[in-house]
């Protein structure tokens, strides 16, 4: 399994429009007071619509996922991807267009939810991190 936050291929997700370009909005830098580097670098370079479940996470004193996670096969290849990943809880979050990695995620024996589904119920999908 890939070690380490980003593997080196992701950019940091656009905060969204804002008044000075590239100016983080201010209720994004709020919510980030006291946060752990490890948190703040998730919450910058995670897809936006995961933002306010990982900082409910983050909150609880949860550990921050994976970004930009690759599940790899026995010959160390990857076979899946996830926005988010909890690799000690066998835990993955996909964006829609990672659909269809949930089937290999299920098989190597991990939860998987999407975004909406994460968005929506946010208790119900951070759960598996408590337990």
């Amino acid at each position: 399994m890939e070690k380490g936050l980003y593997g080196g291929l992701l950019t940091p997700a656009p905060e969204g429009p804002s008044e000075t370009a590239g100016a983080e909005p201010p209720e994004l830098s709020s919510q980030r007071a006291g946060l752990s580097p490890d948190w703040d670098q998730v919450l910058k370079f995670v897809d936006p619509a995961l933002r306010p479940v990982l900082d409910l996470a983050a909150q609880k004193g949860l550990p921050p996922p994976q970004v930009g996670f690759e599940l790899q096969g026995d010959d160390g290849g990857v076979i899946a991807q996830a926005e988010a990943a909890w690799e000690d809880a066998r835990l993955a979050w996909l964006r829609d267009d990672e659909m269809e990695f949930a089937p290999v995620f299920a098989d190597a024996g991990w939860q998987t939810a999407f975004l909406a589904e994460v968005a929506a119920r946010p208790e119900e999908h951070l759960a598996p991190l408590i337990e």
